[in-house]
């Protein structure tokens, strides 16, 4: 049926769990399908194990249909409802999902720094950073002292610090780089000695 035709029965937009066809972001974030459609959901879910299916790549990999996570409301037109879903699409990457294989997801972290490296460490010292790995990967790469690490981590980085990190993923690098520099100043501001975060200083330019 044409985009913006209407159909007897109202549009919905569901989600439906996957296999994981890519790696998760986080143990407890499957990798999820979203779909429009007319259909009931057990009727939708049934069409993944035929030959005739949508999309292609989802046959024969698709485990439920999540309704926790689908939108309960209807649409009168398949275009209003493909406007929620991308709605929906963009709130559940920023939480943490694959969705329909997207995994362009950045995190921001913040490592604690032996305060003994500056003469005047404030509340703490610290380095923020954003990155596609996770948190722990990234500081262990820092550390390494392989390809793209600070010196400042992998000299004096002390451990983890989740708590002072924003919540949360980001899609893109410019995305992640102004949240990484918010976050540094928001750090500053809060008493902190903060290294890193090299977009802090445009940030600061534009106060």
């Amino acid at each position: 049926m044409a985009d913006g035709t209407q159909t007897t029965r109202p549009y919905r937009v569901l989600v439906f769990e996957t296999e994981d066809l890519v790696a998760r972001n986080e143990s407890g974030l499957p990798n999820l399908l979203t779909v429009v459609t007319s259909r009931a959901p057990s009727e939708r879910l049934k069409q993944f194990d035929t030959t005739n299916g949508k999309p292609k790549w989802a046959l024969g990999h698709v485990r439920a249909h999540r309704a926790d996570l689908s939108l309960s409301k209807g649409y009168p037109t398949s275009q209003a409802a493909r406007k929620a879903m991308r709605r929906l699409e963009d709130r559940l990457l920023r939480q943490g999902f694959v969705v329909n294989r997207k995994a362009h997801h950045r995190r921001v972290y913040v490592i604690e720094l032996d305060a003994s490296a500056v003469s005047d460490s404030g509340r703490g010292f610290l380095y923020v950073g954003e990155s596609s790995k996770t948190p722990r990967d990234r500081f262990e790469v820092h550390k390494s002292g392989e390809r793209k690490y600070s010196r400042w981590v992998r000299n004096h980085g002390v451990r983890l610090r989740p708590d002072l990190a924003p919540n949360g993923f980001f899609l893109s690098v410019n995305e992640a780089e102004l949240a990484e520099a918010e976050c540094r100043l928001r750090l500053e501001k809060q008493g902190y000695v903060v290294r890193g975060a090299h977009r802090a200083k445009e940030l600061r330019s534009s106060d």
